[in-house]
């Protein structure tokens, strides 16, 4: 019992960190897909931006589920 006691705080520290460390990371994802700019476009940019519309194609595509 006592073992227990002594490492369930060093424990419930380093998952405090773990939790801190992973909603910064995950803050920081989200920040970065917010600020994205949005753009119509013809054709295809380098660089991370968000494009708006539809995908359109000529021929049906056979998806995986298809054989």
């Amino acid at each position: 019992m006592n073992q227990v006691v002594l490492y369930a705080p060093p424990a419930g520290m380093a998952l405090g960190l773990l939790f801190l460390w992973g909603s910064l990371r995950l803050r920081r994802k989200r920040r970065l897909i917010d600020d994205l700019p949005t753009a119509k476009t013809q054709g295809v940019f380098i660089g991370l931006v968000e494009l708006k519309g539809t995908a359109e194609a000529d021929e049906d595509s056979l998806g995986l589920g298809r054989g």
